[in-house]
Formats: C-alpha cells, structure tokens, sequence
C-alpha cells in the first residue's frame, strides 16, 4: 500500500510538473501576443478610423470564416492523435504529413474560390452598407492570407498535441510580432485598409513559414497522401469545425451582419469593444492548452485525481478573470477613450460585452479539454442549436440596436452554451457540479464587491487609477480575509508557474491533491 501511494505521489508530481512547464510556455506565447496586441488595438483603429476600422473587422472576420471552411478543425484533430499517440517519431511523421497535406489542400482551395468571388461578393457588401469603397481588392487579398493563415493555426495546435509549447510560443511571436510592425506600419504610412491587410498577409506567412520548418524538426518530413489517415483525421475535424463555428457565430459573423444591416461605423465599434473583451481571456487558453493532453492520460489511469486537477483549474480561472470582467464593466467609459473621440459609442456594447469575457475565459479551458478527451461530437449537438438562438438574436438585435445588439445576441448565446460545456465536463470525470459552484459562488461575491468599490470611487473621485486601486483593494482583501484562496494555494501556484519549486522534496506542490486547501 506504501509503495503504491508513492508511486501515485510520483505520479502527481510528474503530472503537475509536467503541467506547470507547458502552462510557462504556453503563457509566455500569451504574454507576448498580449504584450504586442495592446498597441496593435490602439494604433491600428485611431490609424483608420471608425469607418475605415470597420472595413479592417469585416476583412478579418472574413478569413476567420474562411478559415473554418478550410479545415478548421485539421489541427486540433491532427494534435488530438499525437497527444493520444504512444508510437516512434516515424508515426508521429506519419500523422503529421497526414494532415498538413490535407490542411494545405484545403486551404488552397477555399482561397481559389474566395478569389473569384471576391468581385461580386465586395460589391454587394459595399452597396448595402452605403459605401462609395470597392471592397473587392480588399477581399482579394483575404482570400490570399487563407493559406498561410491555415497552415500557421495548424502547426500552433499539432505543438500543443506534441507539447512543444516553447515552439508555440516562437511561432506566436513571429506572428503578433510582424502584424504590429507590418499592419500598423502600412496604416500609419496611409496605405489605407487594403495595404494595411497586405501587412497582416505578409506577417501570416512569416509566421506559416516558421511553423512549417519548426514541423520537420518533430517529425514531418513531406507532404503525403495516406486516404485512411485523410479519412480519420477528417471525421473528428467535422465536429471540432462545427464547434468552432459557433464561436465564430458569436464573434465574427455579427460583425460581417453589423456591416451589412448598420454600416461600418457601427461595425466599427463593435470590433473596438469585442477586441478588449476577448484580449483578457487571451491568459486563460495556455491553462486549457497545458491541461488537455495531461488530463487524457489522467482520465485513464486515475478519474478522482483528474476531477480534482479540473476543480481546481477552474476555480483558479474564475479567481482571475470574474474581477477582470467587473473592471471592465465599471471602467468601460475610460478604456474607450483611448481610440479617440469616435469610438464614445463603443463603451455600452463593452460593459455587455465584459460577460462575454467571462464565459469566453472559462469556454476556452473547458473546451480544449473537452476535445481531447473525444467529447466533440456531443458539443457540436449544442452548438448548432445555440447557432440558431444567435443568429435569430442577430437578426432581430442588430438592425434595432447595432452594435449593442450584436454584443447582447453574443452574450445570451455563449454563456448557455459554456455551461452546458461545463455540465459535459463534469460527466465526463465525475466531478460535482455543487462542489465546483461553491469555489466560484464566493469569488462572484468578492468580484461585485469589489466593482461597487470601484465605482463608488470614480464618483467621488473620478480618476481611473483610484478606482482600480480602490476594487482591487477590495477583492484582495476579501479572498483572503473569507479564505476563498489560501496564502498556502497562492505560493503553489507561483511554484509551479515559476518553475522555483524544489525537486523531489517533501515541500514540492502537488496540483492535483488536496493538501494545499484550508
């Protein structure tokens, strides 16, 4: 019995090692995009423009939508197999090969025929929207990003089925990196939102370009044509692309809606707010990336010490991204400004918007595990029903409302959806919905107080600064006061993200126990 409870003590320890350094990775590839995209955010619209912004969101959610078209689920499918995969590097070569070559095959055709639509498809969208702008040249130019843009995703997600975040990372950084030198650039030059787009092509392949030579040095050698791999690979990307459909109903196709029922202006403003509320959530996908492939292995060799990991990983999630939310929500007016006065309009839709925050940070965890233990099937069911309420809520919401409308239709779709993920997760590997409700319940309460905290603050004294140090105060006070984070929990964490802890002792931190709870 001793011996076995050391060999699991191992176990776990291997595990949340294992765990904490794919997570230093995967949040340093975070911490850079982040780092790079907040200047990005607020150069590029107050470079353009409202109008001329709005034009930008509707290129992007273009090759966003051509994207999932190429396959965009090639990659997470493709990732899903190494994680699970036991075999030599040949094989791993082999899967590889497999479903680069399908993704690139893909891709070149759906971005042949964007191209010859473009024409009719440019026109038609600038005629609704009551512009004198072509935007043909423009959606040209879209659909020659898809490949590159393809294969750049799909080499992100196979380094995270292989767990080489640290090439993740390097391709991240080459990617966010050229987007802000080249797109930015172009814009400021007056390159307009054609040459500005021409920007994010080029930083695109850079990036395609390091992934596919960081793939040979795993495994791929060259492109092949195995059918029954093409097969395999492409069944599972069926579901995961119907789900991530649904995501990109939510966030992309009210934009592409907003431009055709309001105008660009209101487009505009509506990819002002969505971009703030969906950068936050940015530090929540390394935690989901490091966890899914650790808690395959888990599931099948010990469910109880899964299920704890899972608990634990949320209530962690929800400690730092529910007070986010609330600051956004309390602060929204201030953080508009930093585009200039055109974007006043913007601050509503983010205060509704900073919901969607909220379940897009728990979504993303759940989700990348929920994947990789083969549950994509019963999500995509969910999904094409949530796909609906959406875009029914878009059609009604956006004409009347705008941008408010297409922040409103994206919240009270998404949060739905999210849970019902979440209830999947729990069945899954046992965990108790009312366990998981009472870590969170508490950090919800210390959030609001600590948003009403900030405002009281603003309207005494209506500086920024003061508000965020008054709520801040607040939350801290109150998780630690009310032991909704233990002093115990906090320096684990930090261990295990900082790599400080030490090997092997008896003091090493052990994420999946429970010994570090009070």
């Amino acid at each position: 019995m001793a011996s076995g409870a050391t060999m699991s003590s191992t176990s776990n320890m291997n595990q949340a090692r294992k765990f904490a350094a794919n997570t230093r990775w995967a949040m340093l590839a975070k911490v850079v995009s982040a780092g790079i995209s907040i200047p990005f955010l607020i150069l590029l619209p107050r470079f353009l423009g409202v109008q001329v912004y709005g034009q930008f969101a509707i290129a992007v959610s273009a090759l966003i939508f051509l994207r999932l078209l190429s396959g965009g689920g090639l990659g997470y499918a493709t990732g899903r197999r190494l994680a699970a995969s036991e075999a030599e590097d040949g094989a791993r070569g082999s899967i590889l090969a497999a479903g680069l070559s399908l993704q690139i095959l893909l891709a070149l055709a759906v971005g042949t025929a964007f191209f010859l639509a473009a024409g009719p498809v440019g026109s038609f969208i600038s005629r609704r929207a009551g512009s004198g702008q072509d935007l043909a040249p423009l959606l040209r130019v879209v659909a020659l990003a898809v490949a590159f843009f393809a294969i750049n995703e799909f080499a992100k997600a196979a380094f995270q089925g292989l767990q080489r975040f640290h090439y993740l990372t390097l391709v991240t950084t080459i990617e966010y990196a050229g987007k802000l030198i080249l797109v930015v650039g172009l814009a400021w030059a007056g390159y307009g939102v054609t040459g500005a787009f021409a920007g994010f092509t080029v930083a695109l392949f850079l990036a395609a370009a390091t992934g596919l030579f960081l793939l040979r040095r795993v495994g791929w050698s060259r492109p092949t044509a195995r059918i029954a791999q093409w097969k395999d690979l492409y069944l599972y990307n069926v579901p995961l692309m119907l789900t991530s459909a649904g995501f990109i109903v939510y966030t992309e196709l009210d934009t592409l809606m907003l431009g055709y029922f309001s105008g660009f202006a209101e487009t505009g403003l509506y990819a002002a707010a969505k971009s703030i509320a969906r950068a936050a959530p940015l530090f929540a996908v390394p935690f989901g990336q490091a966890a899914a492939p650790l808690i395959v292995r888990m599931v099948r060799d010990a469910r109880e010490e899964a299920a704890e990991f899972v608990n634990r990983l949320l209530r962690y999630v929800g400690a730092v991204f529910i007070p986010i939310a609330a600051a956004v929500a309390v602060t929204a007016p201030y953080l508009v400004r930093v585009w200039g006065p055109g974007f006043g309009g913007a601050a509503l839709p983010l205060r509704v918007m900073s919901l969607f925050l909220i379940s897009i940070s728990f979504g993303v965890v759940i989700t990348a595990i929920l994947d990789y233990l083969g549950e994509a099937p019963r999500r995509a069911r969910w999904m094409m029903i949530s796909i609906v309420f959406n875009i029914g809520l878009n059609l009604v919401l956006i004409p009347r409302y705008g941008a408010l409308g297409a922040a409103l239709s994206t919240v009270l779709t998404h949060g739905p959806f999210v849970l019902n993920n979440l209830r999947l997760l729990a069945q899954r590997i046992g965990l108790s919905s009312r366990r998981l409700a009472g870590g969170l319940a508490p950090i919800v309460g210390a959030s609001l107080a600590a948003a009403g905290a900030a405002t009281l603050a603003l309207s005494w004294r209506a500086e920024l600064v003061v508000g965020l140090i008054a709520g801040a105060a607040v939350y801290l006070g109150l998780i630690f006061a009310f032991g909704i984070v233990s002093r115990a929990e906090l320096a684990e964490v930090i261990k295990l993200v900082t790599g400080t802890g030490r090997r092997g002792g008896p003091s090493e931190p052990e994420l999946v126990s429970e010994s570090a709870e009070s």
